[in-house]
């Protein structure tokens, strides 16, 4: 949320707003998340991170489409702005000796972006392991984005875990990603 323009009675509305209009600016928001265990196919190969759930009470403006693979991994926004993209996703590795490497950044259609990859190494055999960050995108309409990542040993996984009813706790998601409009 931007906060309050100018004084007066406000209304709500998405957009930007000018100084013969002033409201509260709340911009464009999605917020996704994935219910499965996404897995390498081959080492050291681009993977699209999977979004196979949407929070339709947190999005207004931006969705997921699916890739040329028919997965949902296109985080596309109907209205251009710069946008802050957050994630959080959960790591385990199941077996293996020594720590291997995982890759996360982001491509805009289809294309890496400059400086945005990061390393994480994983022990074997390693109990959870939660990477999260943030990027500022800019997109036009009909552009996308996409979190990319690629690892080391295919035993690395992005893991989703059931409610457990004995703890008792929620699910828990494999990958979770907002967007939200900032300028």
């Amino acid at each position: 949320m931007s906060g309050f323009l100018g004084t007066g009675n406000f209304s709500f509305f998405t957009g930007r707003a000018t100084a013969a209009t002033p409201v509260f600016v709340a911009g464009y928001y999605g917020s996704f998340y994935d219910t499965t265990i996404q897995t390498a196919t081959a080492i050291n190969t681009p993977t699209a991170v999977k979004l196979n759930s949407t929070d339709l009470t947190a999005t207004n403006g931006i969705s997921i489409a699916n890739d040329t693979l028919g997965n949902p991994t296109r985080i596309t926004a109907a209205h251009t702005g710069l946008y802050n993209l957050q994630f959080s996703a959960q790591l385990q590795r199941s077996s293996g000796g020594s720590s291997q490497q995982l890759d996360f950044w982001i491509r805009v259609n289809n294309a890496n972006v400059s400086n945005t990859n990061t390393h994480v190494n994983v022990q074997a055999n390693a109990g959870y392991l939660v990477t999260a960050w943030n990027f500022f995108v800019y997109l036009t309409v009909g552009q996308y984005v996409q979190l990319m990542w690629a690892t080391s040993a295919t035993t690395i996984q992005l893991y989703y875990d059931a409610a457990n009813l004995t703890v008792p706790y929620p699910a828990t998601p494999s990958v979770i990603l907002t967007m939200q409009q900032v300028a």
